[in-house]
């Protein structure tokens, strides 16, 4: 069952919520705050840094698929 993070428009409640896909495409999730189904999706975004001595080559290569800018060398 996918987690998700997710706000209420309402009350502008943040929370994570483990549903269905069909229960998040029917709006079957209900704020735990105010029981509002109107909520947004949150995304979370990730830092990545890079140290000046590190490799030429990405070290994550295998995941990123080569999108990085490193992944060129």
């Amino acid at each position: 069952m996918p987690n998700y993070d997710l706000r209420c428009s309402e009350c502008k409640t943040e929370f994570k919520a483990n549903a269905t896909i069909k229960e998040r495409i029917e709006n079957g999730i209900e704020c735990p705050e105010c029981g509002s189904h109107e909520l947004d999706a949150v995304f979370k975004s990730v830092f990545y840094s890079v140290k000046k001595d590190s490799p030429k080559e990405c070290p994550n290569i295998k995941a990123c698929g080569g999108c990085c800018a490193r992944a060129g060398g």
